[in-house]
């Protein structure tokens, strides 16, 4: 069997139900998704069907390049300037990347340690999704460490991050790895053609980080780590690229620290020493402690989540998951109090952008929370990270108006072919919605020359904003030679076009 006929094979054995479960897990990542992508949500909430159908087509296209995003890592000590490497996929070639990689953790289930590394466990009975929630994953790795401490007589813990965990994975070694473990051709197939997608990247990609699906090859490929250490007697809790193991004493720790960087060298990995160390257990304890009681627990109240948020330095490392609690906290309150703050630490905390924008677009209804942002945005429009400025836009989503500063600068940014893919996705994105006809001409034109089919798909996403007469034939001129677009056109003949803003 040819390999595209073993793939197409794979593809049609895929139960009823995985597809159900798939639905669920992508819509389910919108949530936690860190690159602006509305468009692509939109196709796989409104025409999964159309998605699903495109992956069982005798005419399935090999998945296309991904857009390459860096996502900032910290404002803390050795953060500052550091970026993860996201990746933006197009709806399909996500759907079947995140097949894949829940097939390979499926495929390898039988000789993970579950008692060792609990991120990626596949979802069972009544739970939604194709995983058990990141969030229990945490949950149970936390009461596996409580369990290894409270049944040895260790007084050292060594924790260890591994930096750029996707970008340094070797796809070659991890196809092998995955072929031993028994993965069926067909999937293996469909790797080596992602693979080589990520290949055809402007900057080296490796496993693309930031997709849920990748925490299935980060379990699959570091096993080794877990399996090293029941060798040597350690016992350790993992999850994804982080892990965690104890020692009897510190010098016995400093010792296991070496051993396991040593390990990880030898496989082509760095340790990330920020994040990484030796610690006495009754430091390690405290420190767990405190991080534990500055998370925004869902029982704390708005004015408590927003002092925690207050005391937050912007350098803090934990910044991102405080900014996230607290106003999430906030924001069910519908309480504005922490905009003063949000709208001032701005610039100054890149890595907290997704949470800052969402809380400021919760209040977009008041003209002068409007006209901040977008003083904001155009005060930073040469300093602020590419990511951050996107997520800056997005707040202005569900504006009922927009502040002419920024007006002009979306309509600049959104012709810019020099401009960071995710930008101009928010920016076309974003001025649909207001665009005046001279600006849907500009839109039209910037869809007709670009290649990217993402740009394409966004401008098509926002003719949701335009009448009928217009919008039809515009998505059957640009739907016939871009698939991308047919998806879009068919999620938004499933959908009543909203009124455009003012």
């Amino acid at each position: 069997m040819t390999a595209p006929a073993a793939a197409a094979r794979a593809l049609a054995d895929v139960p009823e139900e995985t597809w159900a479960r798939l639905q669920a897990e992508l819509l389910a990542q919108r949530r936690q998704r860190m690159i602006y992508a509305p468009h692509v949500d939109f196709v796989h909430r409104h025409a999964f069907d159309a998605v699903r159908n495109t992956l069982l087509s005798a005419e399935r296209q090999p998945p296309q390049p991904p857009v390459p995003c860096a996502v900032p890592k910290g404002n803390g000590p050795g953060q500052r300037g550091r970026h993860q490497i996201h990746a933006l996929m197009l709806p399909a070639d996500e759907a079947l990347y995140m097949l894949l990689c829940t097939t390979a953790v499926a495929t390898a289930e039988p000789v993970l340690d579950r008692s060792r590394v609990f991120s990626s466990r596949p979802a069972t009975g009544p739970e939604p999704g194709l995983v058990v929630p990141p969030l229990q994953w945490s949950r149970d790795a936390a009461t596996a460490l409580e369990h290894a401490i409270a049944t040895t007589n260790a007084q050292a813990v060594v924790a260890i991050d591994i930096a750029e965990c996707g970008q340094r994975t070797d796809r070659d070694a991890l196809t092998e790895d995955l072929r031993q473990l028994g993965l069926p051709p067909g999937w293996l197939g469909i790797a080596d053609d992602f693979w080589a997608s990520f290949a055809r990247c402007p900057r080296p990609l490796g496993v693309p980080s930031g997709l849920l699906a990748n925490a299935g090859f980060f379990t699959v490929t570091l096993r080794w780590l877990d399996e090293w250490c029941a060798r040597q007697g350690v016992p350790s809790v993992r999850l994804l690229d982080d892990i965690v193991m104890l020692a009897d004493d510190l010098e016995a720790g400093h010792r296991l620290a070496a051993a396991a960087e040593a390990q990880l060298a030898a496989r082509g990995f760095a340790v990330n020493r920020a994040k990484s160390g030796v610690d006495t257990m009754a430091a390690f304890r405290a420190r767990r402690r405190r991080q534990a009681r500055r998370r925004a627990h869902p029982s704390l109240s708005p004015a408590q989540a927003l002092a925690r948020l207050r005391a937050t330095a912007t350098d803090d490392p934990q910044l991102r998951s405080i900014a996230e609690g607290a106003l999430a906290r906030l924001a069910r309150a519908g309480d504005p109090a922490a905009l003063d703050h949000v709208l001032g630490q701005f610039g100054a905390a890149p890595v907290a952008a997704r949470a800052f924008a969402g809380y400021v677009g919760r209040f977009m209804d008041d003209p002068a929370v409007a006209d901040r942002m977008a003083a904001v945005f155009v005060a930073g429009t040469r300093q602020f990270d590419p990511w951050q400025l996107a997520w800056a836009i997005s707040a202005f989503q569900h504006a009922p108006s927009l502040p002419d500063p920024l007006r002009s600068h979306l309509a600049t940014l959104a012709a810019h072919k020099g401009a960071a893919m995710m930008l101009r996705i928010a920016a076309t994105t974003v001025l649909a919605r207001f665009a005046t006809r001279a600006e849907w001409a500009a839109l039209e034109a910037v869809a007709d020359a670009t290649r990217s089919p993402h740009l394409r798909a966004a401008i098509a996403h926002g003719l949701r904003f335009r009448p009928a007469g217009e919008r039809t034939p515009l998505l059957g001129r640009w739907a016939a030679r871009d698939p991308q677009v047919a998806l879009v056109a068919t999620a938004l003949a499933r959908q009543p076009a909203p009124a455009p803003a003012s």
